[in-house]
């Protein structure tokens, strides 16, 4: 069975839609657990309509989706836990998909679908492969080819995998990819190129506001997305001559790798 997981901030204009695509999957053993991270925009009142006993209600305050996500995988009551944005939407086969994945590969750490990325207001047809494919993958080995396998909305890890490794880092942007990673680096994983659910963008979550700012301009440093990124100093190498003394300096731009005393610190 299923515990879904989604973090919940200021979304009150698209969780509606998000629960309702929830809650309408054919593969019905699944609880829904909503976790609102602090909203301010009366998000979780949007849940009201809703009378169904899958869907249990958590609140903290603001502490990011990180947080929020790992709060929702410590509550969470079944094997496996499927994570979901509250501004993206499942397809009615998604649980489903999901579980013939988990079942034709029950070592797997993270399993995960197909995506099709979209505006808000976007309607159009899900385009599915002529041949619907369910393997095991090397996830690092596959995104180093630059192929994007899947996204969270559309992933899954074991209860074993979170017991395991733990949870989401909280960074504001990026934890998936690096607890993907994390998870790639110590478990199998299997994923299915059927499209099952979308990712929305558009709806001014936080890869949109990272985003935005950047648009036709050229990047050249980090400073150029967050300019609150602190530049550091050039790393300064002397080369040696044959006789010992130093020569001429060769300064390097990219970040000083740190401290031994500091390769274990979080």
């Amino acid at each position: 069975m299923f515990s879904v997981v989604i973090p919940l901030w200021n979304k009150r204009h698209t969780v509606a839609a998000t629960v309702a695509g929830a809650l309408a999957q054919t593969w019905g053993g699944f609880e829904l657990i909503v976790v609102d991270d602090g909203s301010t925009d009366g998000s979780m009142a949007m849940l009201d309509r809703f009378d169904d006993p899958r869907i249990r209600r958590i609140g903290q305050a603001n502490s990011g989706p990180g947080a929020a996500r790992n709060r929702g995988m410590a509550a969470a009551r079944h094997d496996w836990i499927a994570f979901l944005d509250a501004d993206d939407l499942w397809l009615p086969d998604h649980l489903a998909e999901l579980d013939r994945i988990r079942l034709r590969y029950p070592d797997a750490g993270l399993i995960g679908s197909s995506f099709d990325v979209r505006l808000r207001d976007a309607r159009r047809p899900v385009a599915q492969p002529r041949q619907v494919r369910i393997e095991r993958v090397d996830y690092l080995e596959r995104v180093g080819r630059g192929e994007v396998l899947f996204h969270t909305s559309s992933a899954a890890i074991s209860r074993r995998t979170y017991q395991a490794l733990g949870g989401f880092c909280d960074a504001p942007v990026g934890q998936d990819i690096e607890y993907w990673t994390r998870i790639g680096l110590d478990r199998p994983m299997a994923v299915s190129n059927r499209v099952t659910s979308i990712y929305v963008s558009g709806t001014g979550g936080i890869t949109d506001t990272l985003r935005s700012p950047c648009r036709g301009r050229e990047l050249r440093e980090a400073g150029d997305i967050a300019p609150g990124i602190a530049k550091r100093p050039p790393v300064v190498e002397r080369e040696v001559a044959q006789d010992g003394s130093l020569g001429r300096d060769h300064r390097r731009n990219h970040r000083r790798e740190p401290d031994p005393v500091d390769e274990h610190e979080e």
